[in-house]
């Protein structure tokens, strides 16, 4: 038994998860379900369970694993799941971690063509071409889409309900149905339990039954609730199918809602064929977890990756990875000379910003054209260069009364990784990209990408789909060696801060570089774009007492006037510097 190839395939859903064990020719040989499997509700530990119960139950040492888990939208979330996944199953070669969704495609299309519409206590809709060119529309949550899900159907339910309720006087057999359903005994009892259970999105979906009954009893008011639900569920199809240029696509039904409600899977699919009238539509009868299985049964797939991984040389020999002391024992030195050590390496620092001159001019004038034609200044980075981006950007408006999205930091992993470390955040090209495309970049704006080791695959994402919309790009890095492809960057300012004293440390001597690199390339440009007066802020925010009295004093410097009678003028004029100043010109 121990020489045969078995593959496990793992889908966790909101309520449950299930898994298949199958055999070198795809027989199932063992299954199973467990506990809820949504990985954005569960931390490591609640995950690390879940798999090691599975794999308490599974009757063979699996040679690969795939996983297709609710709440994994993006490839942070894939990376932790094969990361458990690898620490339960030390064994398996291969290991994949994705969405549910993907699992549920592949149940339906082992092939890679086609569409999956699910619509259960939430909902998505997934379509690729041969595996390739994926399309999602839908599955961001119930506060954010969920749209046709069970979730949605009750909400619309009871939100019908209370409007008649309001209007009429009466409850409405959608009302009485929905009382019933809560064993509530007046619809005051029922806002009362609805706001109890508002948190409870699978509490909430499992009201949708009773919508359907008073719709199939012939109230209007249900019956509107499900045929706006069902075509809005029905658009999700429409609008993957016309991003994939399908006119006769494969659509695989999916979920509790289009499994088990016969009339709702009517409405749907007829809301579909008035679109797409040579769509072809159909039951998924393959269970999720089997579609898991196929995504490691070498099925194309967009991200999978080995466990395996090589040895990248160009960042190993990165010089921001090598020890500045030369191996020398830190740990062992006084504090005395620990503290001379980090100020010898700041004379690195200097040097390293005064060569760079020539670009980071270059840089800077491109900077200040770009705001000066009311275009925008897009900081993007990783780990603590996105930092930097992200404090440099928020230190803008108070500083220089910038206008709101002027100048914006973006971060891999988004606003949690300011405070925290977002694992694989960073090496996701194509969530640089996406980061890109939804700011809808162009022609007027410039995007700096900020990497120490000038390679992060966020960065360079980001600088790629930049320059594809026609957005000016520069790159700021600390290792000269790598130098960035001309096609995707204007502009490269190359710092060479050497070795960190703490071998890759880079929030040491190549941040604090870089600090002041995004400091000139700001400040400069806001200066040209007549934010200061003489060497004062005159744009600076004025939102608490020092701030008020600073602009006083440059106000009575300017005119000639004494302090009290500019502090009176400012007040007039809503603490504004500048509209003071042009006040007498």
């Amino acid at each position: 038994m121990g020489c045969k190839r078995f593959v496990l395939g793992i889908e966790g859903g909101g309520t449950k998860t299930t898994w298949s064990l199958l055999d070198a020719l795809g027989t199932e040989v063992a299954s199973g379900t467990c506990g809820p499997g949504n990985v954005s509700l569960l931390d490591d530990t609640g995950v690390r369970s879940l798999f090691t119960e599975i794999r308490s139950h599974c009757p063979e040492p699996v040679q690969a694993v795939g996983a297709g888990m609710a709440g994994a939208m993006n490839l942070v979330q894939f990376s932790r799941v094969e990361r458990i996944l690898g620490d339960v199953f030390p064994e398996a070669q291969t290991i994949c971690g994705r969405e549910d969704s993907h699992s549920g495609f592949y149940a339906a299309h082992p092939e890679g063509t086609g569409i999956l519409l699910i619509a259960g206590t939430g909902s998505n809709c997934l379509g690729a071409v041969g595996g390739e060119g994926w399309c999602k529309a839908g599955g961001w949550g119930h506060l954010a889409g969920d749209t046709g899900s069970g979730w949605d159907v009750s909400v619309r339910g009871a939100r019908s309900a209370f409007a008649h309720y309001d209007r009429a006087g009466t409850v409405s057999r959608l009302g009485r149905e929905l009382l019933t359903a809560t064993c509530c005994d007046t619809m005051d009892h029922l806002a009362m339990h609805l706001t109890a259970i508002a948190g409870d999105k699978t509490a909430v979906a499992a009201l949708a039954p009773a919508v359907f009954r008073a719709a199939a009893s012939r109230c209007s008011l249900a019956r509107a609730c499900v045929s706006a639900a069902a075509e809005s569920l029905a658009g999700l199809v429409c609008t993957v199918a016309k991003r994939l240029h399908m006119t006769r696509p494969r659509v695989a039904l999916h979920g509790s809602l289009l499994e088990k409600c016969a009339p709702y899977k009517k409405a749907v699919s007829a809301h579909i064929r008035r679109q797409i009238p040579d769509a072809i539509l159909f039951i998924n009868s393959t269970p999720g977890a089997i579609g898991a299985a196929r995504l490691v049964q070498g099925i194309p797939f967009e991200h999978e990756r080995r466990r395996a991984v090589t040895l990248d040389h160009s960042l190993a020999e990165s010089l921001t990875e090598q020890g500045w002391t030369g191996g020398k024992n830190l740990a062992g030195m006084s504090v005395s000379s620990l503290v001379n050590l980090f100020l010898a390496k700041e004379a690195e620092v200097s040097e390293a910003l005064w060569a760079a001159r020539s670009p980071m001019r270059q840089a800077a004038q491109l900077v200040s054209s770009k705001l000066g034609a009311e275009g925008r200044l897009i900081y993007v980075g990783a780990g603590t260069s996105g930092r930097l981006g992200v404090l440099d950007a928020s230190e803008i408006p108070p500083t220089f009364g910038s206008e709101p999205g002027q100048v914006e930091g973006v971060i891999a992993g988004g606003s949690r990784a300011v405070f925290s470390s977002v694992e694989n955040a960073e090496d996701d090209p194509a969530a640089g990209a996406q980061a890109i495309l939804h700011r809808n970049i162009g022609s007027d704006d410039v995007v700096v990408g900020i990497s120490a080791s000038g390679r992060t695959p966020y960065v360079l994402g980001a600088l790629t789909a930049a320059r594809q919309r026609g957005a000016s790009t520069v790159l700021i890095s600390c290792n000269p060696s790598c130098r960035p492809d001309k096609k995707s960057v204007d502009c490269w300012v190359p710092l060479a801060t050497g070795s960190e004293i703490v071998a890759g440390s880079t929030r040491l001597a190549a941040g604090t570089a870089t600090k002041v690199c995004l400091n000139i390339l700001s400040s400069v440009a806001f200066i040209r774009l007549g934010g200061v007066v003489g060497d004062q802020m005159l744009n600076a925010a004025t939102s608490n007492e020092k701030l008020r009295q600073r602009a006083a004093r440059t106000l009575s410097g300017r005119l000639g006037i004494s302090f009290e009678e500019a502090m009176a003028q400012l007040a007039t004029e809503k603490w504004s510097l500048r509209r003071c100043l042009e006040k007498k010109l």
